[in-house]
């Protein structure tokens, strides 16, 4: 019988030491089969790959979430691609580029900001660093 808890127990810390709980990120496909590109919009993914063409948005007070649903009220979950707090004109870690407003950017090196080397979006797309196209439609990483 000791021999047998002993075992349990290891067996139940073995295992709550390799659990490593899935991380939502932007633009990756979840089990849902969406990929998530802002707190409330998301497109489909064919073959494991989101197709960028077409970008469908959450219902108002909405976010989107990549493991169950698509898209669940704001008040029971945290939107996979939540906008990070206070990241307008902040170059960190391997960022190329940072969003100064919701439509202009500038490029990075290193932690430096080099306001004089940017851009402006399109008529009609937004600013989200943290995607690899810089201007996309959705909703912009920067507020006004």
């Amino acid at each position: 019988m000791h021999f047998t808890q002993v075992f349990l127990m290891c067996a139940l810390l073995a295992a709550a030491l390799l659990y490593t709980p899935a991380s939502a990120k932007c633009n990756t496909c979840g089990v849902n089969g969406i990929a998530c590109v802002s707190e409330n919009s998301f497109n489909i993914c064919y073959k494991g790959n989101p197709d960028a063409s077409a970008v469908y948005t959450c219902p108002e007070d909405h976010v989107c979430v990549s493991d169950s649903g698509k898209c669940v009220p704001k008040s029971n979950a945290v939107a996979d691609c939540a906008a990070a707090k206070n990241t307008c004109g902040v170059c960190s870690g391997n960022k190329l580029f940072t969003c100064l407003s919701p439509t202009t950017f500038a490029q990075c090196n290193g932690e430096t900001l080099l306001r004089s080397i940017g851009g402006y979006c399109p008529s009609g797309l937004t600013c989200d660093s943290s995607r690899p196209e810089i201007c996309t439609v959705g909703g912009a990483e920067c507020a006004n």
